[in-house]
Formats: structure tokens, C-alpha cells, sequence
């Protein structure tokens, strides 16, 4: 947290430099590195039933927004804030139940995970004519929450849980093309990959342990940057 303060304190300071300041905004969509899954329990005629609920922590839609600094033609300063959507997971698990009769029973499952990632970044950037490429690389922290839907079809009944935890700490680096569209304008392609695990330790339902789970995605963003007055300087 400390670092994300000082980084917004260093962009507030330079702002009155509009001349090297710009923004962006970007999507895209990112995949999960590893898969996780969830053990499932249910009981029906004293027998325990267990299954696996396979999980992609990570992938969604990405949707975000930065703000950066720049201090010469290769190195800049930037801000990341961004979130993801489409991020549900459904599974079914069947048992045999015989308290309502010899039928076959369900249980379904929903879990959404919803996230909030700020990234403080080191750019470097090369010019490639009307063109850049360009590395980042830096911190990223990560907040989320994990909310469980369960629907039980024996005795119709429907219950929710919500895991959250703190802000964790993780790595996130990215490889892009910037293309110049207009005087003050860029559109850009990138390469996100983020490496972070995150550790879940609040229930608002079940009484379980804390939990960790790897949170690493990878993807492609597509987006546009605005620079401010960037007449007053080169590309």
C-alpha cells in the first residue's frame, strides 16, 4: 500500500507537466495458468458423496484504465487499475438421495470471483518508426472476492457464502506495440502475464480455514492512450 501512495503522491506532484502525462484505457481477456478445484461433499442415505468443482482463478474479461508519467523517450512511470468480468463457474453434482424416495437428487453450484488489481509499472519503451515496443514490469496487488451459490433440489433450499481476504501482493509484467493514430493518440496491443497467489480467509457462511489459491492469469489487451499536449515534444 505504501508503494501504491507514493507512486500516486510522485503522479499528482507532475501533473502540473501536462506535457508528460498521459492515460489510457484498455480490454481484453485473460486465462487462468493453473487450474484449480473445490472439493464438493453431499449426503444421501448416510453415504458421503465427494466431487471436484474445476476452477480458473483469473480468467474473465479485463477492463482498466492507467496513468502515466513520462520521463525521457524510453522510460516511464504508470498506474494500472483494473478488474475483470465473466467470471462465473457453474457445476451440477448428482447423488442418490432416499429420505424423499429412491430419486436422484442434485445440487447445483455457482461461484463468481471478483476482483480489484492496482499495478505501479516501469515502461520501457523503443521507437519503431510511427510505432513502439514496449516492456513493463512491476508490482501488482491484488483484492478479491469469491461468492458461492448453492441451490440444494432435496428439500428445495438456496444458501450463499462469501470468501474474501486482504490485499495480496504479486508480479505483473507486459510486452505490447503502440501504434500513433494521431498527433496526441495511440492504439495499442499487449501481453499481460501476472503471477500471485491469494489467500481467501473471511466466510460469511461455512466455518473452514483459510485457503490459498494461485491466481496467476495471462492474456491480450487491446486499448487507446491519450497524451496531453503532446505537440510540446517529440514522440
Amino acid at each position: 500500500m505504501k508503494i501504491i501512495k507514493i507512486a500516486l503522491i510522485l503522479l499528482i506532484c507532475t501533473s502540473s507537466s501536462s506535457a508528460q502525462m498521459y492515460v489510457n484505457a484498455f480490454t481484453g481477456y485473460s486465462f487462468s495458468n493453473s487450474t484449480q478445484y473445490l472439493a464438493l461433499e453431499t449426503t444421501g442415505n448416510d453415504i458421503l458423496n465427494a466431487e471436484r468443482m474445476r476452477l480458473n482463478y483469473g480468467k474473465g474479461m479485463n477492463l482498466g484504465a492507467g496513468l502515466g508519467y513520462i520521463f525521457n523517450d524510453n522510460i516511464s512511470f504508470e498506474v494500472t487499475i483494473n478488474t475483470q468480468f465473466f467470471t462465473k463457474s457453474s457445476y451440477t453434482v448428482f447423488y442418490d438421495n432416499w429420505v424423499t424416495g429412491p430419486v436422484r437428487s442434485k445440487m447445483d453450484y455457482t461461484i463468481r470471483n471478483t476482483n480489484l488489481q492496482i499495478a505501479p509499472l516501469v515502461v520501457y519503451s523503443a521507437d519503431l518508426k510511427k510505432m513502439k515496443l514496449y516492456l513493463k514490469a512491476g508490482l501488482n496487488f491484488l483484492y478479491s472476492e469469491s461468492i458461492i451459490d448453492i441451490v440444494s433440489y432435496t428439500f428445495y433450499s438456496e444458501s450463499q457464502e462469501v470468501d474474501k481476504g486482504g490485499l495480496d501482493m504479486g508480479f505483473r509484467g507486459g510486452l505490447g506495440l503502440q501504434y500513433q493514430v494521431s498527433e496526441s493518440t495511440d492504439l495499442y496491443a499487449e501481453y499481460m502475464s501476472i503471477i500471485t497467489n491469494y489467500v481467501y480467509t473471511n466466510s460469511s457462511a461455512w466455518d473452514h480455514p483459510d485457503y490459498r489459491v494461485d491466481y496467476s492469469h495471462m492474456g491480450l489487451n487491446i486499448g487507446i492512450r491519450y497524451r496531453f499536449n503532446r505537440s510540446a515534444q517529440s514522440f
